[in-house]
């Protein structure tokens, strides 16, 4: 039992330990004078535990906290390495946090992170090296003559008694801030679960409805939320000398609330007042629960499920998460049993047979071939490369206007964190922009070089060959002549024809089966034909 010395508000400190749990109490009363003269109790109890790994479940449980401390340390770097890339790209680490849903993944994980801080601080600094005697002697004799209170010691067991207490709970109050911080991250977390869940169409209907409805919401917060404190202010205003749930704004606000969700028990205490407080406790009560409850409340719900309703109605035709589960799994297993087939073919290599079927195989060469035509752009009757049109860019840049007293008068340098914060400047285009400008415009605007008198001079032959009676090909506009891989195109071809073959064979099967059907229905018309005559 301990209390502070010389204070109005002394605390008493009951400390028990649990020997078969393994579990310490820590129980504290505090006597506090109100203003109006009664002497008011608050207490709080705790239950903590020490002695963390003991048993083999214990042990298991401290290998999956170093495996859950080192994914969330892996998070919070995964999300300093993004703001230190900003900083690098951007110049501005703060345009990291534009993003609002930047924010929160980057308070979860610095909650997460600080939670895991603290809690290995209290296993290795508190818990570990928490230890107290079974028993102090405090006083000298528990049966005294006289001098009741004579300490042992000369009261060195008092304080190592106190001191145990003080420390106890220092461990709690460790424990209690991991505990709120955790509560905290909670909600973050279930906020990040919505988003990963908006992924699949019918498990994202939840933030996909909210996000419809929130303009909606919105107005409907303002107005709803006007009435709601307008009525926590009338029954503080009115009842607060009468009524304990009303004393205070934020019991008013409490109370309202539980009356919006169902519990009325308040209204026997409005109905219990005298004189005009009972009129103003009945017109307050029938108010409320006609207005806000029975009306607004039910407005909120109309706004929830509209949007809930036309999020439906574009899901309807979609799969839900276990069929899609089923699929995924059904290809991937058949794909695993298909590894153990003589007859086996990689989707990559099918994808190349089929794109070779149809024309497309040799895309690659073709990107070669055309990459080696330069394009131009015509501007003012003068064609332009990418490097002229950069130059071109550059001179623009430096003849604009006020780069000149720009260049003459540098704005100071910022210093400390004022760097880092945005300010207006203008906007110039670095070499490497406007080179990114340049080869845009003129890929997107430009056209080929004409080079085709030159490759008819070079390949006349192949030329003539597009009009006239030789057998040489045609010859395009790209001076590269395809190759195909004639290994994979015989392959293929006698893969096709063994496809063709087995089809060819099937049909005659088929053929076969419906003349002896054929002839099967011919007897039973004559067996009928019989019975008849």
């Amino acid at each position: 039992m301990a209390s502070p010395p010389l204070t109005s508000m002394p605390a008493h400190c009951l400390v028990t330990y649990n020997a078969p749990l393994r579990i310490f109490g820590y129980f504290q009363a505090e006597f506090y004078f109100s203003d109006g003269g009664s002497i008011k109790i608050t207490y709080q109890l705790h239950t903590v535990r020490v002695e963390l790994y003991n048993s083999s479940e214990d042990t298991t449980r401290y290998a999956f906290e170093v495996i859950l401390s080192m994914w969330i340390f892996g998070m919070m770097a995964f999300t300093l390495y993004q703001i230190a890339m900003t900083q690098k790209e951007q110049k501005n680490f703060l345009i990291y946090f534009s993003h609002g849903w930047n924010w929160i993944v980057f308070g979860s994980n610095a909650l997460l992170t600080s939670c895991m801080v603290i809690w290995w601080i209290f296993v290795v600094r508190y818990a570990r090296k928490f230890d107290t005697s079974l028993r102090h002697d405090v006083y000298s004799s528990l049966q005294p003559q006289a001098n009741f209170l004579a300490l042992a010691a000369g009261g060195a067991n008092l304080e190592a008694v106190n001191e145990d207490v003080l420390r106890l709970k220092a461990l709690i109050d460790m424990l209690n801030w991991y505990f709120a911080l955790n509560g905290i991250n909670i909600l973050l977390l279930i906020a990040r679960v919505l988003k990963l869940m908006d992924f699949q169409p019918r498990l994202g209907v939840v933030t996909r409805s909210l996000w419809l409805a929130g303009p909606d919401l919105i107005h409907f917060a303002i107005v709803a939320g006007m009435v709601f404190v307008g009525y926590a202010m009338m029954a503080h205003l009115i009842f607060g000398n009468a009524i304990e749930k009303f004393q205070t704004f934020g019991d008013s606000v409490n109370t309202c609330f539980e009356c919006l969700l169902g519990n009325i028990d308040v209204n026997a205490d409005l109905r219990a007042l005298g004189g005009l407080q009972s009129v103003a406790g009945a017109l307050f009560f029938w108010s409320f629960e006609l207005l806000v409850y029975m009306v607004l409340l039910n407005f909120l719900l109309a706004i929830i499920v509209d949007a809930f309703s036309e999020v439906k109605e574009k899901t309807h035709e979609t799969v839900g998460i276990h069929t899609e589960l089923w699929q995924l799994g059904r290809d991937k297993w058949r794909s695993m049993m298909g590894l153990c087939s003589t007859n086996y073919i990689s989707d990559d290599k099918l994808g190349n047979l089929l794109k070779q079927w149809a024309g497309d195989g040799d895309d690659a060469e073709r990107k070669e071939a055309h990459a080696d035509v330069q394009k131009l752009l015509t501007i003012l009757n003068e064609d332009l490369d990418e490097e002229d049109l950069r130059n071109v860019l550059m001179e623009c840049l430096k003849d604009a206007p006020g780069q000149e007293d720009a260049a003459a008068k540098p704005p100071p340098p910022r210093t400390g964190l004022a760097r880092f914060l945005p300010q207006r400047r203008k906007v110039v285009a670095t070499p490497h922009e406007v080179a990114q400008a340049a080869k845009y415009i003129v890929d997107r605007f430009g056209e080929p070089e004409k080079v085709e008198e030159e490759l008819i001079s070079a390949y006349p032959g192949r030329h003539d060959g597009e009009h006239g009676d030789g057998d040489a090909p045609a010859f395009s506009k790209t001076p590269v002549i395809m190759d195909r891989d004639n290994e994979q195109l015989h392959a293929a071809l006698k893969k096709l024809d063994e496809v063709q073959r087995e089809l060819a064979d099937g049909q005659r099967n088929l053929l076969s089966g419906q003349r002896q059907l054929a002839e099967q229905q011919a007897k039973l018309v004559g067996l009928m034909n019989t019975e008849n005559s």
